[in-house]
């Protein structure tokens, strides 16, 4: 049956050959419609529109909507076809254009809307996770400018908060240890009274060997957060002291 035969990618061309395919437009909700011959029966039932966010007769030579437009087979983009919610199918296919001896950062950014306009707009951590995504390919393919418009467009969509600590983490995955600091320091300069940035930035020191560093935030976090708070800094220190710093310093 053509519903069959759709999930398969090597013969999604071949079934869509004997039915109808509805293509609609999320920018402006126009349908263009593809109609062939279909038998339809109880064990053949009639297909269902696929939903795009793109226009499949778009002629302005966007590298990533030809590759849309001439992959639709294709096992990423029947994926996010079939679960336009899940962060987990977009950023495979997102990964796929990331890849060091060819990548497409144009690829990156058009699937990035796409998934933006596909997604529900209350699955917050499964959205934030693609923007993430696009966030990485920036890091390694583009430009230091490119990287801060698309970080500034992380903040405003989605948890500030989130977004720093989660660019910290990223710039320290990528061994840039000066920005992870530097976005550290900024997470704590906006929201000193939220004890995560303390410790994430607690961690980040202790993990690259800057113990006095560490003392010195650790002292400097207490006029910002409460009495109980301090003592979470204080046994967060203590288990990083036994984990990268000294034993014996950790016991005090």
């Amino acid at each position: 049956s053509f519903r069959k035969k759709a999930l398969d990618p090597d013969t999604f061309d071949d079934a869509i050959e004997s039915g109808t395919v509805d293509f609609v437009n999320d920018f402006n909700d126009d349908v263009t419609t593809k109609t062939f011959e279909y038998e339809v029966s109880d064990s053949n039932p009639p297909p269902k529109k696929a939903k795009l966010a793109y226009n499949p007769d778009s002629t302005s030579g966007n590298t990533c909507n030809k590759n849309l437009r001439n992959g639709l087979s294709n096992s990423y983009e029947l994926a996010v076809l079939s679960e336009p919610n899940s962060a987990e199918n977009w950023i495979d296919y997102m990964q796929s254009f990331m890849k060091p001896e060819l990548p497409s950062l144009d690829d990156v950014r058009k699937l990035h809307e796409r998934a933006m306009t596909a997604m529900d707009d209350l699955l917050y951590d499964e959205r934030l996770k693609v923007t993430m995504t696009l966030l990485e390919a920036e890091l390694r393919f583009g430009t230091p400018e490119s990287l801060e418009d698309s970080f500034s467009y992380a903040v405003q969509r989605n948890n500030p908060l989130e977004v720093h600590l989660r660019m910290a983490a990223l710039y320290s995955d990528n061994q840039n240890m000066k920005k992870a600091a530097e976005t550290y320091k900024l997470a704590i300069k906006k929201f000193k009274n939220n004890k995560r940035p303390w410790l994430g930035y607690l961690e980040h020191l202790y993990r690259n060997k800057k113990f006095e560093d560490a003392a010195t935030l650790i002292s400097a976090s207490f006029s910002s957060l409460t009495k109980q708070e301090h003592v979470e800094i204080i046994m967060k220190a203590a288990s990083l002291e036994f984990e990268f710093g000294e034993i014996e310093r950790g016991k005090t």
